[in-house]
C-alpha cells in the first residue's frame, strides 16, 4: 500500500500589514485666527489691569522716587495734621526714627521705617515741634516727632510689595557682599603677609646656606664676616676675569659654577648632576634659569675640552656677568 503524500513545503507565512496611522486632521485657518485674536486681547488685558494698578497707586507721582520703598509708603500715607483726631489713627514710621520717653525728652529707642503703630496720646509742643506717643506693633513705644510718622491711608498693593521686597532683597545682596568683601581683604593680606614672611625666610636660609663651599673663619663667623667673605669670593672671581691669563679666564667661570652648583642645592632641587637640577627649575621661581644653562654650558666645555677649548676674556667677561645676574636675583652678592 502507497504511503500517503505527505507535503514537504511548509505553508507560507501570512503577513499581516499594520494599518497606516490616521492623517492629522487638517487645521482649520478660521480656529487659528481666532486663537491668535483671543492671545492678544488677553495680552493686552492683563497689560490694561498692570498700567492701570500703576496708575491708581501713583506710583511715578514722585517720578522715579515713587518706585522706592519710601516712595510707595509716602503714596499711601496723607500727614498727620490733617487728621481732625489723630487719636487712635494707624501710623507708619517715614523713616529710621529715634523714641523718647517724654515729648523733647530722653531717647529711648529707635524704631525702623515702616514700622506701623497707633497714636494714643498727643500733640504735645515743646520749642515748635510736636510729638505723638506711639504704640508701635513691635519694639519701642514711646513719644515720636510728628515729621517722623505719617497716617496710613491704605496699604500697599501686590505689585508695590513686591517692588519693596526686591529692594529689600538688593540690601541683602548687599550688606551680604560688602561683610565678603571685608573677609576676602582680609584673607587676602593675611596671604601676602604669610608669603612675604616666608619669602624673607627663605632668603635669609639660601643667603646663609649658599656660602658653602667658600672659605670660612675657623671660629664661627659673624653675620658681617659671612658677608666679607662672599664679597671677597666674588672679586676673587672677578680679578680672574680680569686677568691677562687664560687659565684665570677658565678657572673664574669654573669656581662661579661651583657657587651656582651650591646654589641649586640650598634649593632643594631633584637631580644629581647640575643638568637635573635646572631641568627641575619652575621658570616662575628662577627669573635667570636661562642665564644659568648657558653659563654652565661654557663650563662644561671648559671642563670636558680642556686646554683645547679656546676661550677669549671677552666671552670670559660675558659668562660672568650671567652668573652675576643669577646670584642677585637671589641677593647672594
Amino acid at each position: 500500500m502507497a504511503d500517503p503524500i505527505k507535503p514537504t513545503d511548509k505553508p507560507a507565512d501570512k503577513k499581516f500589514d499594520k494599518p497606516a496611522p490616521a492623517a492629522a486632521p487638517a487645521k482649520d485657518p478660521f480656529i487659528e485666527i481666532v486663537s491668535f485674536f483671543a492671545v492678544i486681547f488677553i495680552a493686552l488685558f492683563l497689560l490694561n489691569g498692570l498700567f492701570r494698578m500703576i496708575n491708581s497707586s501713583h506710583l511715578f507721582s514722585r517720578g522715579f522716587s515713587g518706585l522706592t520703598p519710601k516712595g510707595i509708603i509716602l503714596n499711601h500715607t496723607r500727614p498727620i495734621v490733617s487728621l481732625n483726631n489723630p487719636i487712635g489713627a494707624h501710623v507708619v514710621a517715614l523713616h529710621d526714627l529715634s523714641v523718647y520717653n517724654d515729648p523733647g525728652g530722653k531717647k529711648v529707642g529707635d524704631q525702623p521705617f515702616n514700622a506701623r503703630g497707633k497714636i494714643v496720646q498727643g500733640p504735645v509742643t515743646i520749642a515748635g515741634v510736636t510729638y505723638y506717643y506711639v504704640d508701635f506693633d513691635t519694639g519701642t513705644d514711646g513719644w515720636v516727632r510728628e515729621s517722623d510718622i505719617g497716617y496710613l491711608e491704605s496699604e500697599p498693593n501686590g505689585f508695590e510689595r513686591f517692588i519693596m521686597f526686591l529692594f529689600d532683597f538688593i540690601s541683602f545682596i548687599r550688606l551680604v557682599a560688602v561683610l565678603f568683601s571685608i573677609v576676602l581683604i582680609g584673607f587676602i593680606t593675611y596671604v601676602v603677609r604669610r608669603l612675604t614672611a616666608i619669602r624673607v625666610n627663605e632668603q635669609k636660609l639660601l643667603y646663609m646656606e649658599s656660602t658653602a663651599g667658600l672659605p670660612k673663619p675657623e671660629d664661627t663667623a659673624s653675620s658681617s664676616a659671612t658677608v666679607s667673605n662672599i664679597v671677597l669670593k666674588w672679586q676673587k672671581i672677578k680679578s680672574y676675569a680680569q686677568s691677562e691669563n687664560e687659565n684665570d679666564w677658565r678657572q673664574s667661570i669654573i669656581e662661579a659654577d661651583i657657587m651656582l652648583a651650591n646654589l641649586l642645592e640650598v634649593l632643594g632641587l631633584p637631580g644629581d648632576t647640575m643638568g637635573d637640577k635646572l631641568k627641575a627649575v619652575e621658570k616662575s621661581d628662577f627669573l635667570t634659569i636661562d642665564q644659568a644653562w648657558e653659563a654652565h654650558k661654557v663650563r662644561n666645555q671648559i671642563a670636558h675640552d680642556g686646554v683645547d677649548f679656546k676661550i677669549s676674556q671677552r666671552e670670559t667677561k660675558r659668562v660672568i656677568s650671567l652668573y652675576e645676574e643669577i646670584f642677585e636675583e637671589f641677593k647672594i652678592i
